[in-house]
């Protein structure tokens, strides 16, 4: 079980990167806008994203929750990132009352991923110095990102600055799973 959470995330990235090299991407638009304007990709997304959440979340779940004997809380808030990772799947990024809710669980969704990177880090027991730099870095970026996006031309590189949220975080959630 302890290697779905890869498996899980290798599909993502193949997937991501398939359906953003299949037209040329916007930079400027998120991957689930990029999606959205498609419709084979849509529903490609939908069923796609749809089996990942369920590969990831047993891991979560199954595996990792239970050999780092995380608290109650880590439960619920993988039970609410469960929820708007389908509402994300599903509720296409196009004009509309979908996309106000596909934004929400969506920005909920990149809220709660530094909160389960917290939790993980907090009940690690004697975690690696390579482990503590890395959560320290992933911590940091984000507020060094913010900053470029919100002061400087970097709205022109939207897709990027999700890509590289996303990829920060499994980067993290890797470690944990193999440290």
């Amino acid at each position: 079980m302890q290697h779905l959470g890869l498996l899980a995330i290798v599909l993502m990235v193949a997937f991501g990167a398939f359906a953003t090299l299949w037209q040329k991407p916007n930079k400027r638009q998120s991957f689930s806008q990029h999606v959205a304007k498609h419709p084979q990709l849509l529903l490609a997304f939908g069923v796609v994203f749809s089996l990942v959440t369920i590969l990831y979340y047993t891991f979560l779940i199954g595996w990792l929750g239970p050999t780092l004997n995380l608290p109650g809380v880590y439960y619920w808030i993988l039970s609410l990132a469960f929820l708007c990772q389908f509402v994300i799947a599903w509720l296409p990024a196009d004009a509309g009352r979908t996309l106000f809710w596909h934004n929400i669980a969506a920005y909920l969704l990149a809220l709660l991923m530094p909160v389960v990177a917290g939790l993980l880090y907090f009940a690690a027991i004697n975690p690696s110095w390579l482990l503590s730099i890395l959560v320290y870095v992933y911590f940091l970026t984000p507020l060094m990102l913010l900053f470029l996006y919100l002061f400087t031309n970097a709205k022109q590189n939207f897709l990027y600055f999700q890509i590289g949220y996303f990829s920060r975080f499994w980067l993290v959630m890797l470690a944990f799973t193999y440290s």
